[in-house]
């Protein structure tokens, strides 16, 4: 990546919020292209990995993303199954998208978005089931 540049056009494409927006205009300063690695040296030495995470997808191919997003979730994987180790969704959409990744069929693709929705549904239960039992315990301390 160190020879990639981004020019303006191009971010501005990818619709980056309105606080990026106006930090990534004072990065190009009137020049037509900038050094992507001199954008996200700036982004993280600035705290704003979360930023820099979302350019770096947005450069990546395809088969790249998919690589990235397979890492990421196994990195989380076992705090997930540490909490609902019965639950196998997020373990087999890791699988489905490894499967993409190895063989890109229509067929690959429409099992790995059935698993990841999945997947989402499973950590978007969980996640309301720990909003609800945090607001009942703090209900139950007033």
């Amino acid at each position: 990546m160190t020879d990639a540049t981004l020019t303006w056009d191009r971010l501005k494409a990818w619709s980056p919020c309105g606080e990026a927006e106006v930090w990534g205009r004072t990065q190009f300063n009137d020049q037509p292209s900038v050094p992507a690695a001199t954008v996200l040296t700036r982004l993280i030495d600035t705290d704003r990995e979360d930023w820099a995470n979302w350019l770096i997808v947005r450069m990546m191919m395809r088969p790249q993303r998919l690589r990235y997003a397979i890492y990421a979730a196994k990195s989380v994987l076992p705090i997930y199954a540490r909490n609902y180790p019965n639950d196998a969704r997020p373990h087999n959409a890791i699988r489905a998208a490894q499967r993409v990744l190895a063989h890109d069929t229509q067929e690959n693709r429409h099992a790995a978005s059935a698993s990841a929705a999945a997947a989402f549904a499973a950590s978007a239960a969980a996640s309301a089931a720990a909003s609800a039992a945090a607001s009942a315990a703090s209900a139950a301390s007033a």
